[in-house]
């Protein structure tokens, strides 16, 4: 192999040297590269910028207020738990009592989750369904745009079973706001429901820590323990263990007022995986919410074990045609 030795030792074979001296072209990028040269800062605030878009297009509140302008009191029904779509849920008697609500003055709903079954994977969930997800969804749907459309919906909290769907490409809270016209709420969340000019504080979410042999809203005393002391109402539902306890509470410098905690009581009766865990069917007298009657000028709140005993006493005291007066 022939090529040269330099002073400093360095060689250099011939076929080295020819390539070395061989013509070299230029190019040109016609079309510019792509490049990212934005700076931590320009990064940055790009983030929150599309963070504050996406919240306002989620519309994801963690407190809302609503105010019913009125004289008289006024029936609340936090209902949730419906399972639409499960093969032993009490459809009849959820329609009823939605139709109700939609149809009577005063009287009022909160949806708090899981009203599908959404079992939509695995052979022994799938067996369990009377429809397909979307069936399931359009159902619970229509059942609150009735209400919207009414203006009875003050907010609906997402739950588990009725989120599942999502991957699935489709869930039932999908344009929630535009087409509901009420709030869409996730996790533990505050209502303050104002009642003619007195407010009551609510604290809800569709599920919390907690569980006790004891007593069967612990889930909402923890709620009110852990993030809403200073709540008059603390609700959850998820449990399917339906629980009504009221007990005073002491307030800093002496003052006691009453709170009310609520479990919401499910219409769904049973499955196959509640009863692997060991959970007895539902009797009539366990599922379905209950109803709160609240008054206008002063605070008082008055609970029932179902929406028809709370109907009753609404159409009782607005039939009066007096301005309602806690007794």
């Amino acid at each position: 192999m022939t090529g040269l030795y330099y002073p400093d030792g360095e060689y250099k074979s011939r076929e080295d040297i020819t390539m070395k001296n061989l013509p070299h072209d230029t190019v040109e990028h016609i079309t510019p590269i792509a490049s990212d040269d934005r700076s931590f800062r320009e990064l940055g605030d790009l983030f929150v910028r599309r963070q504050a878009e996406r919240e306002q297009a989620r519309g994801i509140p963690e407190h809302v207020e609503f105010k019913v302008h009125t004289k008289y009191p006024i029936l609340l029904v936090p209902f949730g738990d419906v399972h639409a779509g499960g093969e032993d849920v009490d459809y009849k008697r959820f329609m009823e009592e939605i139709e109700f609500v939609a149809g009577t003055p005063g009287a009022y709903a909160m949806a708090l989750g899981d009203l599908t079954d959404s079992f939509f994977w695995g052979k022994d969930g799938q067996d369990g369904q009377l429809g397909a997800y979307v069936e399931q969804n359009k159902f619970a749907r229509a059942a609150l745009r009735m209400l919207g459309e009414q203006e009875k919906l003050i907010a609906c909290w997402k739950g588990d079973h009725d989120g599942w769907s999502a991957s699935m490409g489709e869930t039932m809270y999908d344009e929630f706001t535009s087409t509901v016209k009420s709030h869409y709420l996730e996790g533990v969340s505050y209502v303050s429901l104002w009642v003619g000019d007195q407010v009551y504080k609510i604290s809800g979410a569709h599920r919390h820590n907690g569980f006790s042999i004891y007593n069967k809203a612990h889930a909402a005393l923890r709620i009110y323990r852990d993030s809403g002391e200073g709540s008059d109402i603390a609700i959850t539902a998820h449990n399917h263990r339906k629980a009504v306890i009221t007990q005073p509470v002491k307030r800093f410098g002496g003052d006691q007022e009453n709170v009310t905690y609520i479990a919401v009581g499910a219409y769904k009766k049973s499955d196959g995986w509640l009863r692997k865990q060991g959970y007895a069917r539902l009797d009539d007298a366990e599922i379905g919410p209950q109803s709160i009657l609240l008054w206008p000028n002063q605070k008082k709140i008055e609970t029932y074990w179902t929406v028809s005993e709370g109907l009753q006493r609404l159409v009782s005291e607005r039939s009066n045609g007096e301005i309602a007066t806690a007794k």
